[in-house]
């Protein structure tokens, strides 16, 4: 299974200890600055085990992954604040699958909508939005959202994620003595695996989905590719139309946004 202790395990370990052990992109998410985490990398390598770790509430110390560790990281941000600041956290989950956007928290909401307005910006319509106050509030939400994603078996992965999954953190903080409401926003994704069907023997509706994330991370290549080569001083088209993943990519560069990548990679792949 993906959660394999290994020497792909241990070397995961120490990046998620060297890379994201200084957590300041999350205290730059409570004071208004939207962050995404993107984990990009071939399927089997290892992207959901840095996501969680060995489990989302099993995990202690360095056993964590970086889900854990940012639920920890937030909270410790918000205890920290004046007695005079209120905050609320809210968590969603979902996941691509097939091109469709399905809610993780409400199996229900199947195929949410992307849309796009001079009031709002680019927003997600109808997503559940669960309200958390603590790190095991938080950590049990997101184990529920975990147990409803596609996966499926390959000669690669036993456990394959046949979808791309994204959890949304919101945190609204309401001050008395400036008496302003800020919003920030923390979002991560797990993107499915890219993989070679001849390796990984995948038939049938595996098949088919193995089909549908490998064209949905060429297009978000094209879409990364087009933001960054520009010409200066020159409007520059950027597909994000192509494909509800790349729709969903222009949803992390709204506002004041940072970004960073983890890519995984393991030689035996």
């Amino acid at each position: 299974m993906r959660k394999k202790e290994s020497s792909l395990s241990v070397s995961i370990k120490c990046f998620i200890k060297i890379r994201f052990q200084d957590l300041s992109y999350v205290y730059r998410s409570v004071i208004a600055i939207n962050g995404t985490i993107i984990v990009y990398g071939q399927t089997g390598a290892g992207k959901t085990y840095i996501m969680e770790g060995n489990g989302i509430t099993e995990c202690h110390g360095e056993e964590k992954g970086l889900l854990p560790r940012v639920v920890d990281g937030l909270f410790e941000c918000l205890k920290s604040l004046d007695a005079m600041t209120k905050f609320t956290v809210k968590l969603s989950m979902v996941e691509i699958y097939k091109e469709k956007v399905r809610d993780l928290f409400d199996l229900s909401k199947d195929n949410l909508q992307i849309k796009e307005s001079k009031l709002h910006g680019i927003y997600l319509t109808g997503v559940t939005e669960a309200l958390i106050s603590d790190p095991a509030e938080a950590s049990q939400n997101l184990l529920n959202g975990a147990a409803n994603r596609a996966v499926g078996e390959t000669e690669m992965n036993m456990a394959s994620s046949r979808s791309h999954c994204v959890y949304i953190f919101t945190i609204q903080l309401d001050s008395a003595n400036d008496r302003r409401l800020k919003s920030g926003k923390l979002i991560l994704v797990d993107l499915a695996g890219s993989e070679k069907v001849e390796k990984s023997g995948a038939e049938g509706k595996v098949l088919d989905e193995a089909k549908t994330v490998n064209k949905s991370l060429s297009a978000l290549g094209n879409v990364i590719n087009a933001l960054t080569n520009g010409s200066p001083g020159k409007t520059n088209h950027i597909p994000y139309r192509d494909l509800e993943l790349t729709r969903f990519y222009k949803i992390l560069l709204v506002g004041t946004a940072e970004q960073h990548c983890c890519v995984v990679a393991h030689p035996a792949l």
